[in-house]
């Protein structure tokens, strides 16, 4: 990648303020509070991880590369297919050391259908130099409203406000 797109003229995806996920929530404390833009094609985000994420040194630890990996895949499904989802797999390349308290891209894109229920997804994450540092392949399960409610994985008034801030629905 030469170069990442200007977020600010991209559309921000839609978020709960009050959302409490460690990679995307707003209103986690300590979280990566982690916003994403897209060009209704590729799902886009950026972030600075803090220092007290590092592993080694300085390094970003590879669990928070990944989560920030995983966030990106599941944010490209959720807007570009408009859909609950949980990712079922998720394989990561390190490729190249990533730094704390250094600005990262990241983009996702929807490679392909595997079934209905099922899409194969990548996130790529660049350093400042638009090296690629890291990327994942997941598959990710589509789920509906009443799944996720059936298993327990997500309260019915938070999937209400979800759908309704995210999906417009």
């Amino acid at each position: 990648m030469n170069s990442f797109p200007d977020l600010e003229k991209l559309k921000l995806i839609p978020n709960q303020k009050e959302g409490k996920c460690f990679a995307c929530g707003q209103a986690h404390e300590t979280g990566l509070k982690m916003k994403f833009f897209t060009d209704e094609t590729i799902v886009y985000s950026k972030l600075n991880v803090p220092n007290f994420l590092c592993g080694w040194s300085n390094l970003t630890h590879g669990g928070i590369i990944t989560t920030i990996l995983d966030e990106t895949l599941a944010w490209t499904v959720i807007y570009l297919k408009q859909h609950f989802m949980l990712t079922k797999n998720i394989s990561v390349d390190f490729l190249k050391p990533v730094f704390v308290e250094n600005e990262i891209y990241l983009t996702g894109k929807i490679l392909e259908e595997v079934s209905k229920r099922e899409l194969k997804v990548e996130a790529s994450l660049y350093n400042q130099k638009m090296e690629l540092c890291a990327k994942s392949v997941g598959n990710i399960v589509l789920l509906t409203k009443e799944q996720l409610i059936q298993r327990k994985i997500i309260p019915d008034s938070f999937l209400e406000s979800f759908a309704s801030e995210v999906f417009g629905k």
